[in-house]
């Protein structure tokens, strides 16, 4: 494994572990027997760390969305998207946990991670929008609303991840959880496929 890839590895295990605060570029490089030079010879701050274990969780994010997954419809594709993204969160979980830290020390860094959520938040809007084409959600659903859920949505994850301890962590019930947010906003018919999804 290269340097650089190795650095990323161990700073992810590290600022899961302690908290990005607690968390120094010379630990990083005693955790991999190299000097501190060669850490930051490939990150000179950590921030440009930071930047690069985003970059790398957005590019799992994006993959993941864009590869194929079998469903019978739009609505099941929503239902099966919380435990698909479950693996990925839990292995960048820093960065939910530790958000308001991170926003805080680095408010250059939060500025390009909004930039990339408002590109995904667009794209789930779309598919939400779909739903309602589709007749899954209430018709008299606004855009409005749409953003609201969405708003929710994210809210939900970010609670789920910081208050829950990570031995209780959970796939099909953060999946149950927020899969029950989207209930509320379902047509009779979205709400029959929910019934015999669970």
């Amino acid at each position: 494994m290269k340097t650089k890839q190795l650095i990323i590895n161990n700073a992810i295990t590290l600022f899961n572990t302690k908290g990005i605060k607690n968390v120094t570029l010379r630990e990083i490089a005693a955790t991999i027997n190299k000097s501190y030079g060669n850490v930051t010879y490939h990150f000179a701050t950590k921030e440009q760390l930071l930047v690069a274990i985003f970059e790398e969780y957005n590019e799992t994010l994006v993959a993941l969305h864009s590869k194929p997954i079998e469903t019978e419809h739009l609505l099941h594709y929503f239902m099966l998207a919380p435990a698909f993204s479950f693996d990925i969160t839990v292995k960048y979980l820093f960065l939910f946990v530790d958000y308001t830290e991170i926003k805080r020390a680095y408010p250059a860094f939060i500025s390009q991670v909004e930039i990339k959520n408002q590109q995904r938040k667009q794209q789930w809007k779309g598919l939400l929008l779909a739903l309602k084409k589709q007749e899954f959600l209430k018709n008299e659903l606004l855009e409005t609303d749409l953003d609201f859920i969405m708003e929710l949505s994210i809210g939900l994850r970010m609670y789920y991840f910081q208050s829950t301890a990570i031995e209780a962590f959970d796939k099909k019930e953060f999946s149950k959880t927020v899969n029950r947010l989207l209930f509320p906003y379902l047509s009779e018919k979205g709400k029959r496929f929910y019934g015999e999804y669970y």
